[in-house]
């Protein structure tokens, strides 16, 4: 026996392998036959015919003008589609348009391949699976009423295409809904989308690099839901209007919003649906953008730095998992009047879990901190101040009840107590003429009300009733303030020694002394007005006499009768002053009572009131067995010399 040759052998394995069976050997059928080739012709022209019928109902934007009857309520427009295979369509320039009773809506899709159901427009349902989406854009703003849109929110929101450029509730009119249309539902399924390009949520816009996965479904008149959806952040910027609120941004965000029902579409309705995992990292833009939600009087600018944090929100309640980290660098913010304030801070916000529920937390420190007038000059500085805050409330969609806080600015120094001047409302009778002081300053407090401490060290000049006063002062300030049922601020506590005193250009009565206490001090919110109780107690009444002598309304009698008083004779008489009065001030109103001041050898009794220009009111002044009064009436001021106590005791009360 000859062997095969190698060749042979491989050609009959081959053929022992790839041979067909014996039964498809065996010539078939002819019905058999007929009927495969039936077959195949049927599939041809069943994809042939999808083919035309899917490019003729996509071509020239058929299938937009299909769904969009009412373009005032939804529009899909693209600029060519095309579909090749069995519900997989090729889309460029899609945009897809959308209005509602609350809120309008747009997203634009430069290039997209998706799986379209094609059998569900029958049923008033837009589908699409597997979506791959390059260049996308998604534009959403709230319609408002007309009187709650500002010029410049009006500029921070995005435009939209056909739409007026203010989104105004009610206008223009939808048309009224017909009761046998369905309207159209959107469903959007595996969405694979890149180079996001832009997302723009009313006045806030998110612009940079983004990849979303996702899905998400609008059911008009019923509800609206985005399904789990994966988002990677790279080199993103949020703005609003032309200031920054951070760039550079980086990380991971994961969100979904479960079924909102059109019944409960409001911003407290879809934030208790949201739960949401974020990390991201950026740079902060700087508090430009605050000057949106602070009076026009007030200019922020500055602020760049870093931020870092994770924000997780679980139905709408931001949980203990939270927490993040900011550096800015120096900010300023210009206030009336030319001042300006300035400092660098961190911040640190975090949230926490107990048996109480959930609370948030921010605490924040602020460095080299200046207060500049208008010269430019520093007016006061601090070189650290601490300010924590407290939330008792989470909830995204529930306003806080409360709002808890802390303050500490263990040493600041005024440079210039003249900036006080420009808190004083443009009154005349008191004003810093020149002064330096440091400040340290404690408290806490929540919306209802305050309270703190401060102890305050100062050497002023000041002008009172055109006559100036340069002393040393040491005050210990205890302040309380109700915000919601007296509002009024209480300073009752408060004491303040006097040293250093000097009237004009006297020199300083370096051994004088004085102390005061304000037993009552309140300030009244509503109506604006102070009350104070004073005790006080002082070396002797020189410096009281010489400053009341130098005001620009006392007689010239009153003055030389004043200046012909010996010095010794005065520190005789008023030595260890002791005294307490009563003082009332409101707009244009202010009236001293039951002023009562006694000396070693003399006792000062007197009440006051004057509205705007006018003065009332009389005082007598005894020292030893000579009584002297001062009357204040229309005429002006006037001694009263014979008979002054009697005068005096038979005056009508006071009112």
């Amino acid at each position: 026996m000859v062997a095969p040759s190698p060749a042979s052998a491989g050609r009959l394995l081959a053929w022992s392998v790839l041979k067909p069976p014996a039964w498809l050997s065996r010539p078939a059928p002819r019905t058999v036959r007929r009927a495969a080739v039936r077959l195949v012709v049927a599939a041809v022209v069943l994809v042939v015919a999808y083919t035309v019928v899917a490019n003729v109902l996509l071509g020239g934007g058929r299938l937009g003008r299909m769904l969009g009857k009412h373009p005032e309520r939804f529009r899909l427009t693209y600029a060519s589609a095309s579909s090749w295979w069995f519900g997989r369509v090729h889309v460029e320039g899609l945009d897809i348009r959308l209005r509602d009773e609350k809120l309008e809506w747009e997203l634009h899709i430069d290039r997209a391949d998706a799986t379209l159901a094609l059998q569900a427009l029958l049923a008033h349902r837009f589908h699409a699976t597997r979506i791959e989406a390059h260049g996308v854009s998604f534009r959403m703003r709230l319609r408002r009423e007309e009187a709650a849109l500002t010029p410049d929110e009006l500029a921070r929101l995005p435009p939209i295409d056909g739409f007026p450029a203010a989104p105004i509730a009610g206008v223009p009119a939808l048309p009224p809904p017909d009761p046998d249309s369905q309207p159209f539902v959107i469903d959007l399924d595996g969405l694979d989308l890149h180079e996001v390009r832009e997302v723009w949520l009313d006045a806030f816009r998110l612009t940079g690099d983004l990849t979303l996965r996702g899905a998400f479904t609008v059911a008009p008149k019923d509800h609206f839901e985005v399904r789990p959806t994966h988002v990677e952040v790279r080199d993103a910027t949020l703005s609003t209007g032309e200031d920054v609120v951070v760039g550079s941004v980086q990380g991971p965000l994961d969100a979904r919003i479960d079924p909102v029902p059109q019944a409960e579409g409001t911003p407290q309705g879809v934030l208790r649906r949201v739960s949401s995992r974020s990390t991201l990292e950026g740079k902060v833009g700087g508090i430009a953008f605050l000057r949106h939600y602070l009076p026009p009087t007030v200019a922020p600018s500055g602020g760049e730095g870093t931020f870092r944090g994770a924000l997780v929100v679980d139905h709408g309640v931001v949980t203990e998992e939270s927490t993040s980290h900011v550096e800015q660098g120096p900010w300023s913010l210009a206030l009336e009047d030319g001042l300006r304030v300035t400092a660098r801070s961190t911040a640190d916000v975090s949230a926490a879990s107990s048996d109480a529920g959930r609370s948030g937390h921010v605490a924040i420190a602020l460095v080299d901190v200046v207060l500049a007038g208008r010269d430019g000059k520093a007016a006061a500085t601090s070189a650290s101040m601490a300010l924590e805050g407290s939330l008792d409330e989470t909830d995204l969609a529930v306003k806080p009840r409360d709002v808890h806080y802390a303050w500490d600015a263990p040493k600041t120094a005024v440079e210039d107590l003249r900036v006080v001047n420009l808190a004083l409302a443009g009154q005349r009778d008191f004003l810093f003429e020149w002064g330096k002081a440091t400040v340290a300053t404690k408290g806490s407090g929540s919306l209802r009300g305050l309270k703190g401490r401060a102890t305050i060290e100062s050497a002023a000049t000041t002008e009172i009733e055109g006559a100036y006063l340069s002393s040393r002062v040491v005050a210990k300030l205890a302040v309380a303030a109700d915000f919601v049922e007296a509002r009024e601020v209480v300073f009752s506590g408060t004491t303040l020694d006097v040293s250093d005193v000097a009237v004009g250009k006297a020199k300083p009565r370096e051994a004088w002394t004085s102390h005061v206490e304000l037993e009552k001090a309140v300030v009244h919110a509503r109506p604006g007005s102070v009350d104070l109780a004073v005790k006080m107690t002082a070396t002797d009444g020189r410096p009281a006499l010489d400053l009341y002598a130098a005001m620009e309304d006392v007689s010239p009698a009153t003055r030389t009768a004043l200046a012909i008083v010996p010095d010794a004779a005065i520190d005789s008489a008023t030595a260890n002053l002791a005294g307490a009065c009563r003082i009332h001030a409101a707009s244009k109103v202010m009236s001293l009572r039951d002023l009562d001041v006694r000396g070693a050898g003399s006792r000062v009794r007197g009440m006051m009131s004057k509205r705007g220009d006018a003065k009332t009111g009389a005082f007598l002044f005894e020292a030893g067995p000579v009584s002297i009064g001062l009357a204040f009436d229309a005429g002006g001021a006037r001694p009263i010399v014979a008979g002054a106590t009697d005068w005096f005791t038979h005056l009508p009360p006071q009112e």
